[in-house]
């Protein structure tokens, strides 16, 4: 793989890789980390960017970039206009989220987590579980219509009367950097801010870096990142675990979702895990198929290619360090993977 400047690696990143799949997410550090050892790149570029380095090709596709912005450093997630009173904080490359409590707005670190409030119309709903600040986005976005906004319509006086004196998130994000994907995310392990426009990675640490400067590409695709719960479980606990802290229990339905959680269990995987993890399939035990949640499994890996079969298997599924699936007894603890849908703002 050649050196690319920043700007190369645009065109590169979306050339090379397709929005389908699962997504090498950034936020796992080991996982990036691991590659850039692996391939020998000491630093893979991937670009925390000034707008003054953006060209003006469409890059909302380009996965594994950002960009500094100038201006609009605070928003609300909805669009609504921001008030002049709601963008008076200081930043130094850090990112922050807004909070409501007893009449105070605070902005804090957005990787918290906390209690949180949705809207849909005139209607305000305080949802009592712990998220940090995308993943609450996410929550409301999928069954409301947003996390609410403060304006000249919605006056703290709702907020107080529907947040039960407690600390809940808003939709206010101030935030210097934008992942180019237009992604949801609060990973921000900086080891050295400078003044370079773009960013780098050395190891699991984030760096600015210079955008004319000739180094590694690290791209990256699809809409779904790959979470290893280091926590033994039995499989229906595991199960209900994935599906109340992220999108639900990994699903593996064809070959490129295969290869690309391979490469996650062998290139993230801390040595101290061995597995093997459960994974969201089950046998039907009336019919014999296996299945993903409500869809049948139609692609396998099976260990020793070969399917189990009733009466003898056992019906819940894991897959292996080496990416063989196996079937196990259900009520055995294991670690597990999940899924989580990207967030995108």
């Amino acid at each position: 793989m050649n050196s690319r400047a920043w700007k190369k690696n645009l065109n590169y990143c979306k050339r090379e890789k397709e929005a389908e799949g699962m997504r090498e997410d950034i936020e796992a550090a080991g996982n990036t980390g691991s590659f850039t050892v692996d391939y020998r790149a000491d630093i893979a570029l991937m670009g925390l960017q000034t707008t003054a380095c953006h060209d003006n090709e469409d890059s909302s596709r380009v996965f594994g970039t950002v960009f500094r912005k100038k201006e609009n450093v605070t928003t609300w997630s909805d669009n609504t206009p921001v008030l002049p009173e709601y963008k008076n904080v200081t930043l130094s490359d850090e990112q922050k989220c807004g909070a409501f409590e007893n009449n105070t707005l605070t902005h804090e670190n957005c990787n918290d987590t906390k209690y949180f409030m949705c809207y849909e119309g005139s209607n305000y709903t305080l949802i009592e579980e712990e998220k940090n600040w995308c993943q609450a986005l996410q929550h409301c976005r999928r069954s409301f219509t947003d996390l609410v906004s403060i304006t000249n319509n919605t006056t703290p006086q709702q907020l107080i009367e529907e947040g039960k004196n407690t600390s809940f998130w808003v939709g206010l994000l101030h935030d210097e950097w934008e992942w180019a994907d237009g992604g949801c995310s609060t990973f921000r392990e900086w080891k050295e801010v400078g003044q370079g426009n773009c960013t780098a990675q050395r190891q699991s640490s984030l760096y600015n870096y210079d955008c004319a400067n000739e180094i590694w590409a690290f791209c990256s695709k699809g809409y779904v990142r790959i979470k290893v719960i280091n926590q033994s479980l039995t499989w229906e606990k595991a199960f209900d675990y994935c599906n109340k802290y992220h999108t639900g229990p990994l699903r593996i339905e064809n070959e490129k979702d295969q290869e690309a959680v391979e490469q996650w269990l062998s290139n993230t995987m801390d040595i101290g895990i061995d597995g093997p993890f459960w994974i969201g399939l089950r046998q039907s035990r009336l019919f014999g198929f296996w299945i993903w949640s409500n869809t049948t499994a139609v692609y396998s890996n099976w260990k020793n290619s070969a399917q189990p079969e009733l009466p003898m298997s056992n019906p819940c599924g894991a897959i292996h360090r080496n990416g063989s699936w196996s079937d196990e007894l259900c009520l055995s603890k294991l670690p597990f993977l999940c899924e989580e849908e990207m967030i995108f703002l």
